[in-house]
């Protein structure tokens, strides 16, 4: 029997602790996390169904040391969800996986834990129709220069066929012919966009290079899984996942890090150069040009950081599923 608090700590604990205290007071819904950047994901989706008599508690899994990550998460508390005890994961690949793997049918029957179904939260941060406001908000400036939501169809588009393997090769355990990694590696940005002169026209041949070169060789390898690549392709379809929204489903920080921010990040120092050339033309003189450069400095920030805050995803399909799972979930409440 589990000698300390903590190891005793389950919905039933938390709903007892709530009886004791005053009603007028909020009841607490003890939610445990991945990361510090998820409690505040989490909190702003959260938010949204706290009332006079309910609040939401969220913090990491470890009182006793600074483990974090879905791993710790599940294996403290998966025994002890309940109404007042729940866990918010990312999906990683658990969703595609319905119930082919233990842990996949944990989170997707278990009306106590709630997941993104993207793969992740930067996968959600990362929504298309979002990231042209967060290039203004990023550099408070209007431009056409990038299409972000025809940027990431073209990159899902391309790399949808090997994510395809990717999770095949997942449903039956191969971790050495083409694991996680090795498919972000082969999709990332290697080379330096350069958005004034073709919008990035070259990475997207590198990368369909690499993904033509990896999808040859695995069909070539391994013609035996052709058929059942096909089925799990139908089965993905059921559940959402389509050529042109393939980059909600792939490893969130490749998506952000390797592909996203390697298009925002020069954009935003073009749009700052052009923001600066229109001070200094306007400017009546060096004391001038110098202060309002300054000024526009300190007040513009850099696209990772927006991205960090972006809450613009409400309008996709995968925040409704997360949206409707917390509204059967809120009825359960005894309040």
């Amino acid at each position: 029997m589990p000698s300390s608090l903590i190891g005793n700590l389950n919905s039933d604990y938390i709903e007892a602790l709530g009886d004791l205290l005053s009603r007028r007071l909020p009841e607490p819904i003890l939610v445990y996390v991945e990361s510090y950047e998820d409690i505040s994901f989490w909190y702003g989706i959260l938010k949204n169904y706290e009332s006079p008599k309910v609040k939401f508690d969220i913090q990491l899994p470890s009182h006793d040391s600074l483990t974090k990550g879905k791993h710790e998460v599940l294996q403290r508390f998966k025994n002890n969800v309940g109404s007042y005890l729940i866990l918010c994961v990312d999906s990683d690949y658990d969703y595609l996986l319905q119930d082919k793997t233990e842990q996949s049918r944990l989170i997707n029957q278990n009306k106590f834990i709630f997941q993104t179904y993207s793969y992740s939260i930067e996968n959600l941060r990362c929504f298309s129709p979002s990231l042209y406001h967060i290039s203004v908000q990023a550099s408070h400036k209007t431009h056409d220069k990038i299409d972000f939501e025809e940027l990431l169809k073209r990159y899902s588009s391309i790399t949808y066929p090997l994510f395809l393997w990717s999770v095949f090769l997942e449903t039956i355990g191969d971790t050495t012919t083409m694991d996680i990694t090795t498919f972000c590696s082969q999709i990332r940005v290697q080379e330096t966009i350069k958005i004034e002169e073709d919008k990035g026209e070259t990475y997207f041949q590198a990368v369909a290079q690499r993904v033509i070169a990896q999808i040859n060789y695995l069909e070539t390898t391994f013609p035996q899984h052709l058929e059942a690549i096909e089925i799990l392709k139908n089965e993905l379809e059921d559940l959402g996942v389509k050529p042109e929204n393939t980059y909600l489903f792939i490893q969130g920080h490749a998506v952000e890090d390797n592909f996203v921010l390697m298009f925002m990040n020069p954009l935003h120092l073009s749009l700052k150069k052009e923001h600066e050339n229109s001070i200094k033309t306007l400017a009546k003189n060096s004391n001038e040009i110098a202060q309002e450069i300054n000024h526009y400095k300190n007040k513009i920030s850099e696209p990772k950081e927006v991205l960090k805050t972006n809450t613009e995803y409400k309008s996709c399909f995968l925040y409704q599923k997360i949206k409707t799972d917390l509204d059967q979930f809120i009825q359960t409440i005894d309040i």
